[in-house]
């Protein structure tokens, strides 16, 4: 009942009764750990399947829900495939034969697939042999989609417009502006809380039936003399979740311009979020519009000052900028996810790993176990880390995009010293992931585009370029043929560079806006089409000192410099800094100008004399370093505090004393913080690694004639080496008889004092490194009494079925590198023994 009532809820904008039903579910959760303890029962085990399906873990859920080989009618939703012809697999039989089912939600939910794909008369007829009523807003839900699907947008709007539900009176308002039912349909929308939340609502990105829906409401819309902000913000939403970020930008700055106040700060987190991609390493067009993100985000800030609404915007920034004054100073408030984000940012590795754990006991989330994954993975927690890639797989092997994210957090965690078979199963996880990301880019050209990198990096050339093939023939968007034409400009073979000149033929006729077209001028100066770059130029006036540009526009020019006279770039230049003045001193940048200034100078790196002009002549807050900032929540109880005591207490001689880590702590809390104990652990292995790394490549200081040739580091000049020579060309010019035997007996007599000189060269080194070896001893020492104390009763008996599988895992990783370390103290006890023994020969 919690579940059902939170998800009618969601929908009917009734935030109350949501909150009611969230906190009966959490109660819920609260008991189902409470006897965790008790013996299992297949009543339990069905509540823990419906806690889990809601919170995310649809395939762990079905699991635990099935009683004699099926799944109860009711909880089929809950654990329901994401996509749409997988659902509808799952929901059919529950509609065939004499018993159909008559639980309406699952009759919605079905009927709203077979819309999906295209069935809508099948659906229209189920709902009316189901004969529920006409005003039923699930029905509606239907009737509505049914109408936008075939183009009917009155039909549509008649019956959006008889539900009270929040999502309903916002489809009512943009299908009404397109049917032309009222003069302003979008001014006698009612922005309450739960319309703003529909708003401001950014889905997953689109699969393909939807963006069929979203293609049709795209062509009457473009049939209207004019659009509401309703409707540009529809228009935003569909480029942006297509990717085509540029473009989406322009309709979400379209639609700020025109919405009321109550509206504005849902469509400037949309247009934060979407500039976003724009810059990101990962987006398959990347353009340098940093700068224009954080001043969104500014933007975006000053119509909405709560620190937790506004969590996701501050922590982003915080991590783009390096401004961690933007984070809230407490941040015991914000979502288990955006915290663990928050002390990531701040690089406090234990609480966020805290926080990712907590969120996956309440919900999955990819991005978290891919954040815990990755955490994990970098200590070697490998066996962890490949435990949470399967999860992923397992949860969400049908979504591209969590796929693909996942992937490219494994893609760092390398072999490194592990073991073979942990080295076996990081690569088998890897190649799983890379497979089925293959088979899901078939369709979808920002998708081919993301595996072609993907594939590309890893040197499967010949599958990267059957994909970028595809890529070439999904492209439709003038960013999309720029990103294929910007990829096959790397591959220097004559047929693809025909291929990316017909996309850049097509972009450029296809071009609406004038940064599309200063791209593909760009793209045709790399191509060599001199000529036909410079008339886009021309003919789009950048040369005109009255043709007003913007900084990212200008920075596009500058990239074609090379092409370009000296007075051209000038006059560039002029305006550029002359712009960036001007919109510093008026307040136009926000707090963000120094990253403007900073992308006009990365531009202009390659040449001297004009960045040296630009830094004289930018403002000195558009140029100068940004001043190191610290966290307003900063104690000296957190991490950084924490490992600069450890660091200082490893470093100190004790006189053989064991390295009290307890005593670095201060007041945090170790017994109830794992990730605290974790990120402990984790830095004591990297003590220990940089101090025997240190030690392998300790060197006694002896003089040249003493130091064994074996253990020089210098070019081979030194006297004993240049004696070596003259000793092997003796030999090997030595005539038989008397002159070779005395060749051989020097060189011999040569090799029995180099064996002398490495024993004393091992002494020594054995005596300098006494101190350090010491050291080492007492961190791994001190690492394996912490491994010891890592997993505590909390964790191996934790009542999660995800966290306690988890646990497991990172048992066994506990397990083996309490071996290595084991191993690691007998090896430095007995180089310490040596040392001993050799002052005691010393002092007899």
């Amino acid at each position: 009942m919690t579940i059902y009532l939170q998800w009618l809820s969601r929908f009917s904008g009734d935030l109350r009764a949501e909150g009611e039903a969230r906190r009966c579910h959490q109660n819920l959760r609260a008991e189902l750990y409470a006897r965790s303890g008790a013996q299992p029962a297949p009543t339990w085990n069905v509540c823990w399947g419906l806690v889990l399906g809601w919170d995310g873990y649809r395939e762990g859920a079905a699991v635990l829900l099935k009683q004699d080989g099926r799944i109860a009618p009711e909880h089929v939703p809950i654990v329901l495939d994401d996509t749409d012809i997988g659902s509808l697999a799952q929901l059919r039989p529950l509609f065939r034969g004499p018993a159909q089912c008559g639980f309406l939600p699952i009759l919605h939910v079905y009927v709203e697939r077979l819309v999906a794909v295209g069935a809508v008369h099948e659906a229209l007829s189920l709902i009316e042999n189901h004969d529920l009523g006409g005003t039923n807003p699930l029905l509606l839900e239907v009737r509505g989609s049914v109408g936008e699907r075939l183009g009917r947008w009155d039909v549509a709007h008649a019956a959006y417009s008889q539900s009270p539900w929040p999502v309903h009176r916002v489809r009512a308002a943009m299908v009404g502006a397109i049917a032309g039912v009222s003069e302003k349909p979008a001014d006698d929308l009612v922005l309450d809380e739960p319309v703003r939340q529909v708003i401001g609502d950014s889905d997953r990105e689109l699969d393909q039936s939807e963006i069929a829906r979203r293609t049709a409401f795209l062509h009457a819309c473009l049939q209207q003399s004019g659009t509401s902000w309703l409707v540009e913000l529809e228009l935003g939403k569909l480029s942006s979740r297509q990717r085509r970020c540029a473009e989406a930008d322009l309709h979400f700055h379209q639609a700020l311009s025109k919405a009321p106040q109550d509206a504005r700060y849902a469509i400037a987190q949309l247009r934060f979020n979407n500039l976003t991609w724009v810059s990101d390493k990962r987006s398959y067009s990347p353009l340098p519009m940093l700068p224009e993100a954080c001043t969104a985000g500014w933007e975006a800030l000053a119509l909405n000052s709560d620190p937790v609404e506004t969590a996701d915007i501050r922590i982003w920034m915080a991590f783009e900028s390096g401004d961690l004054r933007l984070l809230p100073a407490s941040l015991s408030d914000l979502s288990p996810r955006a915290r663990g984000e928050a002390y990531d940012t701040v690089l406090d590795t234990g609480r966020a790993l805290d926080a990712w754990l907590e969120s996956l006991a309440i919900g999955y989330s990819h991005r978290c176990v891919s954040s815990a994954l990755q955490t994990l993975g970098k200590a070697g927690f490998s066996r962890s880390a490949v435990h949470l890639a399967d999860l992923v797989l397992s949860e969400s092997g049908d979504d591209f995009f969590v796929l693909w994210e996942t992937a490219e957090s494994i893609e760092d965690l390398g072999p490194d010293d592990r073991p073979e078979a942990e080295t076996r199963e990081l690569l088998d996880v890897k190649k799983r992931f890379h497979q089925r990301i293959v088979e899901l880019s078939q369709f979808d050209f920002k998708n081919a585009i993301r595996a072609y990198e993907l594939v590309a990096r890893v040197g499967h050339h010949g599958q990267a370029e059957g994909l970028l093939l595809r890529a070439a023939k999904q492209a439709e968007s003038v960013s999309e043929l720029l990103a294929v034409a910007a990829l096959r400009r790397r591959v220097r073979a004559a047929p693809t560079r025909q291929e990316g000149l017909r996309c850049l033929t097509r972009a450029r006729r296809e071009a609406r806006h004038r940064l599309e077209r200063l791209q593909v001028a760009y793209e045709l100066f790399c191509y060599g089409q001199i000529r036909d770059a410079r008339t886009l130029l021309m003919d789009e006036g950048v040369f005109a000192d009255d043709q007003p540009l913007t900084h990212v526009e200008v920075i596009v020019v500058l990239q074609c410099r090379q092409w370009l006279a000296d007075r051209e770039i000038d006059d560039l230049v002029n305006r550029a800094v002359h712009r960036l003045n001007l919109d510093h001193r008026s307040g136009k940048l926000g707090e963000f100008g120094r990253q403007y200034g900073e992308r006009l100078l990365t531009v202009l790196e390659d040449s001297a004399p004009l960045s040296e002009r630009v830094s004289r002549e930018l403002d000195s807050a558009l140029v100068d370093p940004l001043p190191e900032t610290a966290w307003p929540g900063r104690s000296d109880d957190d991490w950084a505090a924490v490992r600069e005591r450890i660091d200082s207490a490893v470093d100190i001689e004790q006189d053989g004393r064991p390295l009290d880590v307890t005593a670095c702590l201060g007041s945090a809390d170790r017994a109830r913080s794992f990730g605290l104990r974790f990120a402990v652990c984790d830095h004591l292995r990297e003590r220990m690694h940089e101090l025997l790394a240190e030690l392998r490549r300790a060197a006694p200081e002896l003089p040249a004639e003493e130091t064994p040739v074996y253990k020089r580091h210098d070019s081979g000049g030194g006297s004993r080496t240049i004696q070596l020579c003259d000793l092997w060309r003796a030999r090997l010019t030595a005539a038989p008889g008397d002159e070779e035997e005395q060749a051989v007996s020097a060189l011999q007599a040569f090799f029995d004092m180099e064996q002398a000189l490495l024993r004393q060269w091992e002494s020594r080194r054995r005596e300098t490194s006494a101190p350090k070896l010491r050291r080492t001893l007492r961190v791994a020492e001190a690492l394996r009494e912490s491994l010891g104390t890592l997993l505590g009763s909390s964790e191996r008996g934790h009542a999660h079925p995800v966290l306690r599988s988890l646990y497991r895992h990172i048992d066994l990783d506990v397990a083996a590198f309490s071996a290595e370390v084991a191993e690691r103290i007998r090896e430095i006890r007995r180089e310490l023994a040596a040392v001993s023994a050799t002052e005691a020969g010393g002092n007899a």
